[in-house]
């Protein structure tokens, strides 16, 4: 995604010391109940947006990044927090789902945008840690780890066939192996556009700039790849004047192996906020995406205690991951009527 808007969230939540606190002890103090926790995907069969995981996932902090892992009992997203970006995640376990941690391998660096391969034994993420334990920070790279017997493994940067002295972000991986990300860099179309990299023989071939059926002289990033690659959803200020600062958008691939034109996700997904970071869970069943709408107020807050409890609410707009029925998907796939 577009740096500075990593950098405005980082900054916007370097709030003084003592909300910290509070903060965490009302986070504590709103967990969901065990009945609420085994139904977190429940109310998102519907055709309507909801926040996903009230106080145990969305909180009054800036969450984004969805990544459900493919048996559907880890969930992995990202804490634009009060330090640098951190993955954390949820995981369920005797009968419910356990309190937000930090990953193992995260918490000293700016990680964000976890992604699990297809197989669910690699995590995928993108990081400004150094090449070398100890050595200077680096740029945004895509990195990943490995499961183990017991939890993850060391991160390993993928790669100089896909890393570069630009900044890359957003990995997402098809069952063939192809990983697709974004990036700003010399030879694209305009400003961030989506690259894809094939693997083979266990390696990445040279970087692959997507067509101009999908990138656009504008930004198009944060892209989700389904993993048969029949469609692709990303974040687009490119492709038409959309419904708010962000919108998302959906390109599916032909049987030609090209790909439509985007088309814009709907009032359904999009509002006047910013969308990105879309996921769709790997039985197809739902997608997730970030969004920094907000409830406001019946006024606009100007007191100091207005200020200080609306920042503490959830949708205080600060971004929060929202789940809907995937269903829309192919409800706007343009190929199911074309014959």
């Amino acid at each position: 995604m577009p740096l500075i808007i990593l950098k405005k969230a980082m900054s916007s939540t370097r709030i003084m010391g003592e909300l910290i606190i509070f903060s965490l002890l009302i986070s504590c103090s709103q967990q969901p109940t065990k009945e609420q926790s085994l139904n977190l995907f429940e109310e998102a069969n519907s055709d309507s947006v909801i926040i996903f995981a009230p106080n145990l996932v969305s909180t009054h902090l800036p969450e984004r990044d969805a990544a459900l892992s493919p048996n559907s009992y880890e969930f992995y997203f990202s804490i634009t927090s009060y330090t640098q970006p951190t993955i954390a995640f949820i995981q369920f376990e005797n009968s419910a789902w356990s309190k937000p941690e930090v990953a193992s391998f995260s918490g000293v660096y700016s990680d964000i945008e976890p992604h699990f391969s297809p197989d669910g034994n690699r995590l995928y993420f993108a990081s400004n840690r150094p090449l070398i334990e100890g050595g200077e920070l680096k740029d945004f790279d895509i990195w990943y780890v490995d499961k183990t017997d017991d939890d993850w493994g060391k991160p390993v940067n993928i790669g100089e066939s896909v890393n570069t002295s630009a900044n890359e972000f957003y990995p997402s991986v098809t069952k063939s192996g192809t990983l697709y990300w974004c990036a700003k860099r010399d030879g694209g179309l305009g400003g961030e556009d989506l690259y894809y990299a094939k693997l083979v023989d266990g390696k990445f071939t040279s970087a692959q700039l997507l067509p101009d059926s999908v990138n656009s002289v504008s930004d198009e990033y944060n892209a989700f790849v389904d993993p048969e690659e029949r469609y692709i959803i990303f974040t687009s200020h490119g492709w038409g004047a959309g419904f708010g600062r962000g919108d998302l958008w959906i390109s599916f691939r032909k049987p030609d192996q090209t790909w439509t034109r985007p088309i814009n996700m709907g009032e359904k997904v999009n509002t006047q906020a910013f969308e990105f970071c879309p996921f769709v869970s790997h039985d197809g069943k739902y997608l997730f995406f970030t969004s920094d709408r907000a409830e406001l107020a019946k006024k606009t807050p100007a007191t100091y205690d207005e200020i200080y409890f609306f920042s503490l609410q959830l949708k205080n707009r600060l971004s929060n991951i929202y789940i809907i029925n995937a269903d829309i998907i192919e409800k706007l796939n343009p190929l199911n009527n074309s014959k």
